[in-house]
């Protein structure tokens, strides 16, 4: 029994998870309204990701070659999703908690390497879901490409091959549209020659997390960046160094600046549909001192010079020296004691219009993200309708001021978006 062998990109998520958290990736779904019924949202999402053909197949290892995806067998899609009642008061802090939970137990590998919670008990009503899928399957875009199959209003049915939606042919006209971001092919050099500052942030973390998060309207951000020539991503960057910044000199670090991990999309437009991952990454240095509005249009200028040139940089690690490192364990050590990046972003184009699952308005869409070596504080960002969502992982053994980092990144996102308010500039 053979099948499809794993790409090059999904191999490095295969074998890099080798940190005390999972490699896993997600989203957490509120869905509202006074009849959303959790029983049916369960059958719902057993249905409807019944019809992805990578959500009914396992990882194999035949030999000595790549892993290759395989049938799972019957009853392998109902028995990844469950359902479960979030511990009381059932408010935001109880059910991130729950998602954080979902996020880093580690994925059974004999079979899908995903898992959904259906969550009842939430304050007010509703329910919510919890999708968590293993890297191996798909990187952000992924992610939300599966989000636009799940959805209600689907057109056509899902195609072979791992693909999720046809492009031209998501399920209804609010789906998510993956976009390509541009990496410059000189980010892994500027990255070993720059370096990043040593903090106390950077060491490396264990399996425990804490998700926290801040939102914006999505209109206010783009507004601001607007004011300096800036893309909603340029803020993001200001927003989230301020933040960890904020913390530093909390603890009597006083930098300059911080180095900015940018994970970027490198999809083919034939592919941007499709799972996988095909992610490259930009360090960015963003300055930490003078006004918003200086350190954002110091990273608008440094990020316009940056991009324009397309490049995938993880397929150079499926090479054999890189697979020795992995097996010996040298490669966790690097990871742990790296010194190019202090913190990591993702920041991810959702759906611009209002989405309804099994019927129940989506209120809510919250990307959940575990990072990962010595970086403890990852952030992670999603628009939804609107509404701009950053979701931050927090290793609270390592950083400890959980409550000041959430009021931090509160801050910076006010003075940011403040930014582009009428009369100011």
């Amino acid at each position: 029994m053979t099948g499809e062998r794993i790409g090059a990109g999904d191999l490095v998520e295969w074998l890099t998870d080798v940190g005390p958290a999972p490699k896993q990736v997600g989203a957490l779904l509120v869905l509202g309204g006074p009849d959303v019924d959790a029983m049916d949202v369960e059958r719902v999402l057993v249905e409807r990701l019944g019809e992805l053909p990578r959500f009914r197949q396992r990882l194999e290892q035949f030999g000595r070659g790549r892993p290759q995806w395989v049938d799972a067998g019957a009853g392998s899609v109902a028995g990844r999703v469950s359902r479960l009642t979030c511990p009381a008061p059932g408010d935001q802090e109880a059910l991130l908690a729950v998602a954080t939970e979902a996020m880093t137990r580690p994925l059974d590998r004999t079979g899908p390497l995903w898992r959904a919670e259906v969550v009842d008990g939430l304050a007010g009503g509703g329910v919510a879901v919890v999708l968590v899928l293993h890297h191996v399957l798909a990187d952000g875009l992924g992610g939300l490409a599966v989000l636009s199959r799940l959805v209600d209003d689907a057109s056509g049915p899902a195609p072979a091959s791992g693909v999720v939606g046809a492009p031209g042919a998501p399920r209804g006209s609010g789906a998510p549209r993956p976009v390509v971001r541009p990496v410059d092919a000189a980010a892994v050099r500027v990255r070993r020659r720059v370096g990043a500052p040593r903090t106390s942030l950077n060491v490396p973390t264990g399996p425990r997390r804490v998700t926290v998060v801040a939102e914006a309207e999505l209109a206010a951000v783009k507004a601001a960046g607007r004011t300096r020539g800036a893309t909603v991503n340029d803020v993001l960057l200001v927003v989230v160094a301020g933040a960890a910044g904020r913390l530093l000199r909390a603890r009597g670090e006083d930098l300059d600046a911080l180095v900015v991990s940018v994970a970027v999309a490198t999809r083919a437009p034939d592919a941007a549909h499709g799972l996988g991952n095909h992610v490259g990454v930009m360090p960015v240095r963003v300055p930490l001192r003078g006004s918003a509005g200086d350190r954002l249009a110091a990273v608008a200028r440094q990020t316009r010079r940056r991009k324009g040139h397309a490049r995938r940089t993880s397929t150079t690690l499926v090479r054999p020296l890189f697979r020795l490192a992995v097996a010996t364990g040298t490669y966790r050590w690097a990871i742990e004691n790296q010194r190019f990046v202090n913190i990591f972003l993702t920041n991810m184009i959702g759906p611009t219009s209002a989405l309804t699952f099994a019927g129940a308005p989506v209120e809510r869409l919250v990307p959940v993200v575990v990072g990962a070596g010595n970086v403890p504080v990852a952030f992670a960002a999603l628009s939804y309708a609107g509404t701009l969502t950053v979701s931050v992982d927090v290793d609270p053994d390592a950083v400890p001021e959980i409550d000041e980092l959430t009021a931090a990144l509160a801050d910076e996102l006010k003075d940011a978006v403040a930014l582009g308010a009428p009369g100011l500039t």
